[in-house]
């Protein structure tokens, strides 16, 4: 498999977490049963002589063996351990610390991380728990208390899958019904919300020394801080396809370490003692930003790659994107149901399958060269998360590859005028400079946005048959030894353009009828039909953002 050529941790990694995912996605007894007993088979058939002549023994055994504790480990984590719903049936009396709270409803909604259930220890189950604040009060974020109540499970509604949303954070139930509520320690503020504090005064000055609006977008792009965001920039950069731009990830990462790793080079200092700052920078940021799942994985794949550099090894790509991902599911396993470390993880592997590609012929270098790269690395990325894209998001923005580069450009440039701006504030007039170009990019993407068919639905039997043929050509192109590649690209191409067109054409055919407008704010998420009707308001824990629902 070309993928793998000479990469056999990369073929072990990617089986382990294929297996691991797969386990906890379909997480039925028989559904283990049946895919345990088909690697089984397969390490039977490793001491068939007349088979294991054709194929690395060793290699083989040890990705069977990965695949099968993977299964087990998802069986004794998800099912065993972290549903609490699953394991307390009865009433219980569960102690925890309070990690956020929620007073905008009639009841208020607390995180509850607990310390132990019926005198078990239990301190990494993370507990929904609805209490009415009229009747209990007095508590804030960090205080101790005891409570008694019956956990269970999450209920989705028709367009919410609660479960995956819950677990993705890492959250294992729900008490509806609370009593015999009581403080029992003020406790500590904890030292998340510390930083938390100090991100928010970072971005209070940001938008002190700029303005509300290019202040509020530089806040999510360098903090993940999105409540600064201006009103209606969400639903922009959906309809266009750059959402992920907003998403802390790899290509916000990578500016500032390639920016702060030139900066130090710039004053004397080695290649190999800059590598060593940039990986300090990295984890600091990492925390600074919350630990995001998609951080986490671009900032583990940095400090992986940086490792190997500074101990003379060469920089394996592929590698360190399945050991980072691993990790993340080693120390988070709840993390697999999180649709933005995919997003993340899979954007990553069109960016690199990319890359090796385009190392393997000589390049002279010129400014049309950049471009053409630039534009294949934006589509390759896209390419890449297809699949969930039309399928989970139910839509498409048309201009998605065109709108990731030139938006990629723009943002690189905003953001390193903004980090001068930032760590000079009002010694240099770059205020002049960085508002303008905050606007050009939030006027860019509402002018964009307001195209009629820019963003189309995808909800279609059609076009979701094509978006599986197209996701298993992209992947065959990846995964086999292919001749001739161009040819293979414009192909890919070509089947990605066509899916486009089938998209606005249907979209254009039914939206006369079937059309709905949403609009959003920072706070409220309105759907409004065809005829003015308002269909939902402030939709606390699902934000849609296709334009066409059928």
């Amino acid at each position: 498999m070309h993928i793998f050529h000479k990469r056999p941790l990369s073929l072990i990694l990617c089986i382990s977490l294929g297996a691991f995912v797969f386990s906890s996605f379909f997480d039925g007894v028989i559904p283990r049963i049946i895919f345990g007993s088909i690697l089984l088979v397969c390490l039977a058939l490793t001491f068939v002589k007349s088979i294991n002549a054709h194929i690395p023994i060793l290699l083989s055994r040890i990705c069977i063996a990965c695949a099968l504790m993977s299964i087990l480990a998802s069986f004794l984590y998800f099912d065993l351990w972290f549903f609490a719903d699953k394991r307390y049936s009865d009433e219980v009396l569960i102690e925890g610390q309070i990690e956020e709270f929620d007073t905008s409803s009639y009841r208020t909604e607390i995180l509850l991380k607990t310390e132990s259930i019926d005198g078990n220890s239990a301190e990494r189950h993370k507990l929904i728990v609805y209490v009415d604040k009229n009747e209990y009060y007095g508590f804030s974020i960090g205080t101790h208390v005891e409570l008694t109540g019956r956990i269970e499970a999450f209920s989705s509604g028709a367009d919410f899958d609660a479960k995956s949303y819950y677990t993705a954070r890492g959250i294992s139930g729900v008490v509806n019904e609370v009593s015999d509520f009581r403080i029992t320690d003020v406790g500590e503020y904890p030292l998340s919300y510390k930083i938390t504090d100090f991100r928010n005064s970072i971005a209070r000055r940001i938008i002190l020394n700029s303005d509300k609006d290019t202040g509020g977008l530089f806040c999510a792009l360098l903090l993940g801080a999105k409540e600064y965001l201006p009103k209606g920039t969400k639903l922009d950069f959906s309809r266009i396809g750059i959402t992920h731009i907003l998403a802390l990830s790899g290509m916000h990462l990578a500016i500032l370490a390639i920016g702060l790793t030139k900066l130090i080079m710039f004053f004397g200092v080695n290649k190999k003692r800059a590598t060593v700052f940039t990986v300090i920078f990295t984890v600091l940021y990492m925390i600074l930003t919350g630990l995001s799942v998609s951080v986490m994985r671009a900032g583990i794949m940095l400090i992986i790659s940086s490792l190997l550099f500074l101990l003379g090894r060469t920089r394996d790509s592929m590698t360190s994107l399945f050991l980072s991902v691993t990790l993340i599911c080693i120390f988070e396993p709840y993390a697999v149901f999180d649709i933005s470390l995919w997003l993340s993880a899979f954007a990553t592997l069109g960016i690199v399958v990319f890359s090796e590609y385009n190392s393997e012929k000589y390049h002279k270098a010129s400014f049309f060269r950049w471009i053409y790269t630039s534009f294949i690395s934006s589509l390759f990325a896209i390419s890449a998360t297809f699949a969930i894209t039309t399928l989970k998001f139910n839509g498409l923005s048309i201009l998605a590859p065109l709108s990731t580069f030139i938006f990629s450009i723009l943002v690189e440039i905003f953001v390193y005028v903004g980090l001068i701006l930032l760590a000079l504030g009002s010694l240099i007039p770059v205020k002049v400079i960085f508002v303008p170009i905050g606007n050009v990019i939030l006027d860019l993407a509402s002018l964009i946005s307001n195209i009629k068919f820019v963003y189309v639905s995808t909800n279609f039997a059609v076009i979701r048959i094509l978006s599986a043929i197209f996701t298993v050509l992209f992947f065959a192109f990846i995964i086999l030894k292919i001749k001739n590649k161009r040819i293979a690209i414009i192909s890919l191409a070509g089947v990605l353009t066509l899916i486009f067109c089938f998209s606005a054409i249907l979209t254009y055919t039914r939206e006369n009828n079937t059309s709905l407008t949403y609009l959003q704010n920072s706070n409220d998420h309105v759907v409004i039909s065809e005829d003015g009707e308002i269909l939902a308001v402030d939709i606390a824990t699902y934000k849609r953002s296709t334009a066409y629902s059928f």
